[in-house]
This record gives structure tokens, C-alpha cells and sequence, in this order.
């Protein structure tokens, strides 16, 4: 009883008080869970809809518009990012440098979000690839910037990298609720649709009901605070020249962009998740969605255990070390598939188990977490390099150089898809079933394991390279700490 009592105490203390040599309280760390997860609750739209695998489906286009927009999403990514990066650099506001970002791009994306899930039901097909291109190129453009300046945060809420890890696996856990709701009710709500020829009618329910939750939890960031060590150069304005300049000094930086521009392809097998339920989960594409929906759960469960195992790994492991570790598991599941073949797991159940079971595999990782907090690191080591932390500039190679590369090597991919004939747009109303089209789909989920293997051993050989380890981040910190003026608070 007594210890029940004193950890009462413990957790009532902690919710507005910090504990010893810690920054963040529970009350604050709540306020940008929830908030965490109502980004992802309009994120999810984004990451299950607006795909490149998905767009040429739901708007009934050609495969390779999903490729062409995502490629022209990459290219103003890298043109905007910089000049993002030197107006959150040198941002100055009451509310820090990043909240205010986060919550004027909140309203702008739902509505776009909106717009995109709102299929336009016309039989013009010039229309609609103009209709997605107008809807979706926007919502991508800004995902990108939103949903990093939101993972830009916990590297300023604290500058205890252990406390940032401590924080985002709970954090993690919650954000991770807006996808498995999601995923389990959309199945059944996108087969009742799809029986009365409406599917549209279930992506736009998708869209309302996601944006109008995320949009409400979103303004609970408010609550956090930003607290940075404060050095002479942080507080100077910086051209865009300059800071792209700076950042490629960051050594960790370079190597951390180069392996996700080499294993950009690790996830094509993923992507393809959706429809290998929808066309070999059961007898019709309606029973293949009720059931991937229903399995989604224990997919997405995978991830909790990692990231509960997560803040004991990173006390004990190098970053590196266990972001190669997961991938290694993703590799040898996949591998597997390969040796296997599709084409030899029986449609239905048999298929709905095998893919579930590899399925879980890969994604017993935290890397969603471990992701922001490595880049937290990189921060930290830019600013004890160059004396400025630069985060949005970081983000112009982290992010928006390896989208681009990747976006435009999905060309390769998605012309594989256009020479066995895979088009998703042909796969409805009872034609997926066809002998034809079971060989190409077939074919196309084999070739994208394929893919994934390879792309994913490309990524472990680059990540060995990665100089950053706990013990040399460390005395970058303790360095960093007896250079700085102190920590400013926002």
C-alpha cells in the first residue's frame, strides 16, 4: 500500500514538476502526445490515401501519375525547404520558433486534405488526373513540412537526448492509436461502400472525420515549451546560402542521408500491403478488405512492444546499432517471401496468415521513433560543430534530398509496373480475379520483395559507416554545455 502510495505521489509531483536533472513534466509531455496525435490522425489520411500506389486506384488514372506527382512533390520539397529552414532559423516568437508553424499549417492541410479525399465522381479521365494533381501535390508539399517541424520539436523541449527517447516511445504509442482506429474501421466501412458502387463515399468519410478530430487535438502543442543551450551564432539571422553551407560539415548527416537515399526502396514491399489484402486476403476484394482491416490491428500492435523495449535499448545500444538490427529483421522476412513466392501461398486465409505473420515481423521496430531522435543528435552535433543547430536546413538533406531521389526512382518500380501491366485502375468489379491478372499481381508483389531485400542490405552497408555513438555524443554535449550561455526558454 505504501508503495502504491508513494508512486501516487511520485506521478502527482512529476505532472507539474520535473524530476532531478530532467526538463519535462508529464503534463507537458501529455500535451504533445495528444497533440502528436491529432498529426496523425490527419497524417494517417495522407499515408493511406494519398500514396503513390493508392492515387492512381482511388482517382482511376494511370499508374504512373501516382510516380509523376509525388516526383514533382519532391522537386519543390528540395526548392522550399531551404528557404523554410532559414525562416524557422530565424524565427523569433513568444511561442518559439516552431509551434506557431505547426499550428497555421494545421487548417491550411485538413482543408486540402479534405479536397483530395473528395473524389470527383465525372467520367472525364483528363479531369480527374487534373483534379488529383491540384489536390494532392498540395497535401504532400505540405505533410513534409508540417509533420517534420512537428518531429523538429522534442530536440528543443530538452536537451537530454535520453529524456527525448523516454518521451517519444509513450508518445509513439499514442499516436500510433489515430492509424489502428483508422485501419480497423475503414475496411469494413470502404466494403459496405464498395457493395453499393460508392467507394468514394468511404474516402471522403476518412478525410472529414481524420481532419476534424486532428484539427481540435493539434492546439495542445501550446501547452509544450522549446528550450535550446543558447550560443552567440544561435541567435544571428542566417542566409540560405549560409546555412546550406554549414550543414554539410555535419558529417553523421551526410552518411544518415546517403543510406535512406540507397535504401529508398526498403518499403515498396509495404506499399503494396493494401492491395495484397484487398485481392488475395478473400474470395471477393470486399472479404479481402473486412479482413485486412480486421488483421491491421495486430500489425500495428508490433510496434508497441518496440517502442515500450526502446528507451532500455538506447541506455544500452548505439543508435546505429539498432536501426541496422531492425532493418536486418525487415530483410530476412522479406528474403523469405521471396523464396517463397506469392504465387504458391493459397488466396484467402493461408495468405491472410503468412502475410499478417511477416507483416508483424518488420514492423517490430520503433524506427518511427528512433528516426527524430537520431536527427535530434544530428542537431545537437551541428550546433557544437558550427555553433548554430539548423534544424530546418538538416531537413533539406534529411528529408527533402533523399524524398526527391526516391521519388524519382520510383520511375523505376512503376515502369516494371507498366510493362507486366499492372494497373490498379483495371483490378475492380470482378476483374482482379481474372487468371491474367492474378499473374501480374503476382508477379509485381515477388519483384517488389524483391526490391525491398536488396534496398534494405544497400541501407545496413551505408549505416555502418555512421560515426555517431553514444559515447562521442556525449562529449559533444558536455562540450556544447560549457560553450553555451545557458538555456533559453520559449
Amino acid at each position: 500500500m505504501k508503495k502504491i502510495k508513494s508512486l501516487f505521489i511520485s506521478l502527482k509531483n512529476g505532472w507539474s514538476t520535473p524530476p532531478e536533472g530532467r526538463y519535462l513534466t508529464f503534463r507537458e509531455m501529455a500535451c504533445y502526445g495528444f497533440s502528436g496525435l491529432g498529426v496523425s490522425f490527419i497524417v494517417n489520411v495522407i499515408t493511406a490515401v494519398i500514396t503513390a500506389t493508392q492515387i492512381p486506384y482511388i482517382y482511376e488514372i494511370d499508374v504512373i501519375h501516382g510516380t509523376i506527382i509525388f516526383s514533382i512533390v519532391g522537386v519543390s520539397n528540395l526548392l522550399i525547404q531551404p528557404f523554410f529552414g532559414k525562416m524557422l532559423q530565424n524565427t523569433k516568437t513568444k511561442f518559439g520558433r516552431y509551434k506557431p508553424y505547426i499550428i497555421g499549417i494545421a487548417p491550411v492541410i485538413s482543408l486540402f486534405v479534405v479536397l483530395a479525399t473528395w473524389l470527383p465522381q465525372v467520367d472525364s479521365m483528363t479531369f480527374r488526373v487534373v483534379y488529383a494533381y491540384c489536390t494532392c501535390i498540395p497535401v504532400l508539399v505540405l505533410w513534409n513540412i508540417w509533420y517534420n517541424t512537428f518531429y523538429m520539436i522534442p530536440a528543443v523541449m530538452t536537451p537530454v537526448s535520453q529524456e527525448r527517447t523516454d518521451m517519444l516511445s509513450p508518445v509513439g504509442l499514442i499516436m500510433g492509436f489515430a492509424p489502428t482506429v483508422m485501419n480497423f474501421i475503414i475496411g469494413p466501412i470502404r466494403a459496405h461502400f464498395m457493395s453499393q458502387g460508392r467507394e468514394y463515399m468511404a474516402f471522403r468519410l476518412m478525410g472529414l472525420i481524420s481532419t476534424g478530430i486532428g484539427i481540435i487535438l493539434v492546439f495542445l502543442i501550446l501547452k509544450t515549451k522549446e528550450r535550446i543551450y543558447e550560443t552567440p551564432q544561435e541567435s544571428e539571422s542566417i542566409s540560405v546560402k549560409e546555412g546550406m553551407r554549414l550543414v554539410m560539415k555535419n558529417k553523421p548527416l551526410m552518411i544518415y542521408t546517403f543510406a535512406m537515399i540507397i535504401g529508398s526502396h526498403r518499403g515498396v514491399a509495404e506499399m503494396n500491403s493494401y492491395y495484397i489484402g484487398q485481392f488475395r486476403y478473400g474470395e471477393t476484394t470486399e472479404q479481402g478488405l473486412s479482413l485486412f482491416s480486421m488483421l491491421s490491428p495486430i500489425v500495428g500492435f508490433a510496434a508497441t512492444p518496440a517502442m515500450l523495449l526502446l528507451p532500455f535499448m538506447t541506455r544500452k545500444m548505439n543508435n546505429k546499432s539498432i536501426m541496422i538490427m531492425w532493418q536486418a529483421i525487415n530483410v530476412a522476412a522479406y528474403g523469405m517471401l521471396c523464396i517463397i513466392g506469392y504465387e504458391n501461398i493459397p488466396v484467402g486465409t493461408p495468405t491472410a496468415i503468412v502475410i499478417t505473420i511477416v507483416r508483424f515481423v518488420t514492423c517490430f521496430n520503433a524506427v518511427g521513433t528512433l528516426t527524430p531522435i537520431m536527427l535530434s543528435e544530428i542537431y545537437d552535433y551541428q550546433q557544437w560543430k558550427t555553433g548554430r543547430r539548423l534544424e530546418g536546413f538538416i531537413q533539406t538533406f534529411a528529408v527533402s534530398m533523399t524524398g526527391l531521389v526516391t521519388q524519382f526512382a520510383m520511375f523505376i518500380p512503376t515502369f516494371i509496373q507498366q510493362k507486366i501491366g499492372y494497373q490498379p485502375m483495371n483490378f475492380k468489379n470482378g476483374a482482379e480475379y481474372l487468371p491474367e491478372n492474378i499473374e501480374i499481381m503476382n508477379q509485381w508483389f515477388n519483384i517488389s520483395a524483391v526490391i525491398t531485400v536488396v534496398s534494405g542490405i544497400l541501407f545496413i552497408a551505408v549505416m555502418a559507416f555512421y560515426p555517431l555513438s553514444k559515447k562521442k555524443y556525449n562529449q559533444i554535449m558536455e562540450e556544447l554545455k560549457e560553450k553555451a550561455d545557458g538555456i533559453i526558454e520559449q
